[in-house]
């Protein structure tokens, strides 16, 4: 429900109209639903490693309150290592997304880096920019002369220029990207329901009547 919820969200602010940006305080909350979303999505694939190591004892004995936990992870060498010997079959269809994973996990997963994920409120072009800046400049000298009403109309009127894009920032190390938030998730979100059939259907193969 917490994944659905996100998406949902994520969903309805990066379809926003195209004509405006959709400024801060919308921005933020983009951006605290792509981190949560991710949060539960990297949370999610974890607890599918759990549940086969519960269900085979895939690495003996285990267990999240002995040493080794950290050894538990659906794509973890150690584990995938035994998988592949416990489960060849499985294994054999996981492993294929092993590069998704691993791009995941360095670009995407927000418990794994210092900086979030950042929604970005609104796009400019040149002429806009320039505006911006000569607006920002006018607000710096009013606030400077103490109009702060005037500063605060020219600093709303600076962020209202230019229009809107669902772009996210990922921090790297060697710099940020910017990628298409909504296009990301999507396809994120097919992988994972990809990898979770594959595991369910192997851990529960007959289904339940009812």
């Amino acid at each position: 429900l917490m994944l659905a919820t996100s998406r949902q969200a994520i969903e309805e602010i990066t379809h926003s109209p195209r004509e405006k940006p959709i400024g801060v305080y919308r921005a933020t909350d983009l951006a605290i639903q792509l981190n949560a979303y991710y949060l539960n999505l990297c949370g999610a694939l974890d607890n599918l490693a759990w549940a086969i190591q519960y269900e085979w004892n895939v690495l003996p004995g285990v267990t999240e309150t002995k040493n080794g936990r950290q050894r538990i992870g659906l794509f973890a060498r150690p584990f995938t290592e035994a998988l592949a010997i416990a489960r060849p079959l499985l294994w054999a269809t996981l492993e294929p997304n092993v590069d998704w994973y691993n791009d995941l996990r360095d670009l995407r997963d927000p418990g794994a880096h210092r900086v979030p994920l950042y929604a970005i409120p609104g796009i400019m072009n040149d002429a806009d920019a320039a505006e911006h800046r000569r607006l920002t400049s006018l607000a710096t000298e009013r606030g400077t002369a103490g109009d702060h009403h005037g500063m605060m109309e020219l600093i709303h009127q600076a962020s209202n220029l230019g229009g809107y894009a669902p772009y996210m920032s990922i921090w790297t190390p060697e710099g940020e990207r910017l990628v298409d938030a909504w296009a990301f998730v999507v396809r994120d979100h097919r992988a994972f329901q990809k990898i979770s059939e594959l595991v369910s259907v192997t851990l529960l193969p007959h289904r339940t009547a009812g």
